[in-house]
């Protein structure tokens, strides 16, 4: 009898401690997105908590050391990470909604390193934007096609 229970025992610990370290799929192909954008080594860490304004809370943390990109924009570290955070979230999917905050650490050498910190609403309204941005930018470059067909047309009359 004590054998059985000492082998469930042992069995369900098992299993408690490899679910703990599950990420899930949306997360790993999130991850991956990252990784695609700034190439160097990223790695990802979900941080759980309650608090009592606004109960459970799921942080992703992501480290990013290694980077070319990060090293060629080291004077913004924070442009760097806004663009982790907002790749990452949006890639998602339906899991953003247990997401709350994102946390970003960039290395930028073994001396120097920066933490921003995302919210979730932050994240979102920036994704509601983003079509409407895409729009203005578009604009522009039809704008600046039309400026530049126009520049050219006059040196060539001229």
């Amino acid at each position: 009898m004590r054998r059985r229970f000492l082998f469930f025992t042992i069995i369900v610990g098992a299993l408690l401690i490899s679910a703990c370290n599950l990420v899930s799929k949306q997360s790993t192909n999130a991850l991956q997105e990252v990784l695609k954008f700034t190439g160097g080594h990223v790695s990802l860490n979900m941080d759980y908590g309650y608090t009592t304004e606004n109960g459970k809370t799921k942080t992703a943390k992501l480290d990013v050391s290694n980077s070319d990109l990060v090293k060629q924009y080291s004077q913004v570290p924070g442009m760097i990470a806004s663009n982790v955070a907002y790749i990452f979230y949006n890639a998602l999917d339906s899991e953003k909604r247990t997401i709350t905050n994102v946390d970003v650490t960039i290395e930028v050498d073994e001396h120097t390193t920066s933490r921003f910190d995302y919210s979730s609403e932050l994240l979102d309204s920036v994704s509601r934007m983003t079509p409407e941005v895409d729009k203005v930018v578009d604009l522009f470059k039809k704008q600046h096609m039309i400026v530049s067909s126009v520049c050219v047309l006059m040196i060539l009359a001229w």
